[in-house]
């Protein structure tokens, strides 16, 4: 298989006018606002009950454990449980290991192991050294973020819709000059079996309580440690990033974790669109994080339960 790839981003601030049709700042604006705030309810899910295994069968766990699923917050991490096949006795089995939780089952036909991060990807419990240490322990062949982010072009996107990462913009990783920003991270690419499976899950379907199917939505996925809820500064992403679908927090310290270690993992991003970046998330963007998070959840499951899905990967032997 080939290795993911980095391309660095150019030294000029780039230029919305090559991919939106109006490249003001008021119609680029118009574009990213007022998306839609539907008015239905979802229920968060019932937390499973869980069950503790002692070092040898937490040992056993982990070494057969295929993918790791990552969650932050923690409507990502009781969705990801609550569609576990649990245990025997009806329990999702979990283990310490070190500063880690993880959490046993099986997901479509593979076994998974599932790791809560702290939102961000640089601090202590954020996303890279959560992901870091759980490769080392588990030594999974592939690493998946869940969950919850932001939709970009309010026009092209519904609340529920999945991002799935083709390539994730570090934004915050530039170089601030007297006169203009200059942006200096790589812009890696998800894995590509990973990227290939979620983009062609064909007969995939989830609804929406109001009969809207969702869809997903592939393309570039900013990333930053910033929460984002305003509008100026997210125009100012879009006119300096237009191909991007949307954002989230963690997906540069899952791609920086995955890329360290002996043999690189491959990694993708599923976030769905929970809401809009544009100032309106306090006022309701909160209610849409249950739907959203079930929704990338059900994704992940059908393209695991999908025969051979991930056969031509091979956990511990990632050849590149």
């Amino acid at each position: 298989m080939l290795a993911s790839k980095c391309r660095r981003q150019s030294s000029v601030p780039s230029q919305a006018s090559s991919t939106v049709s109006d490249p003001t700042p008021l119609a680029l604006r118009a574009q990213l606002t007022n998306g839609e705030l539907p008015s239905f309810q979802f229920r968060a899910p019932t937390t499973p009950k869980t069950q503790p295994v002692d070092g040898d069968r937490l040992g056993n766990l982990m070494t057969q454990a295929e993918v790791l699923i990552v969650t932050a917050a923690q409507i990502e991490l009781d969705t990801a449980l609550s569609v576990l096949e649990p245990s025997e006795d009806g329990s999702v089995l979990f283990g310490y290991k070190g500063q880690a939780v993880y959490y046993f089952g099986r997901l479509g036909q593979c076994n998974v192991v599932v790791a809560k991060c702290k939102a961000g990807s640089s601090r202590r419990d954020a996303a890279a050294m959560t992901v870091l240490q759980a490769i080392a322990d588990c030594d999974p062949s592939a690493v998946i973020a869940v969950g919850i982010g932001f939709g970009g072009y309010t026009s092209k996107l519904k609340i529920g819709d999945v991002l799935v990462s083709e390539q994730i913009i570090p934004y915050e990783l530039k170089r601030v000059g007297v006169t203009n920003e200059q942006y200096r991270g790589p812009i890696p690419e998800a894995g590509p079996v990973l990227l290939n499976r979620f983009t062609s899950a064909l007969g995939w379907n989830f609804e929406r309580p109001d009969g809207y199917n969702c869809i997903v939505r592939p393309g570039p996925l900013l990333s930053g440690e910033s929460l984002l809820d305003n509008l100026d500064e997210k125009v100012r992403l879009f006119q300096e990033h237009p191909t991007a679908i949307g954002g989230e927090m963690e997906a540069v310290g899952i791609y920086a974790a995955a890329s360290r270690h002996g043999t690189t993992k491959e990694w993708i991003i599923v976030k769905a669109v929970c809401d809009w970046a544009d100032g309106t998330k306090k006022a309701k963007g909160d209610d849409y994080q249950p739907l959203a998070a079930a929704a990338s959840l059900s994704l992940v499951k059908f393209v695991l339960s999908l025969p051979n899905a991930l056969s031509d990967l091979s956990a511990g032997n990632m050849n590149y």
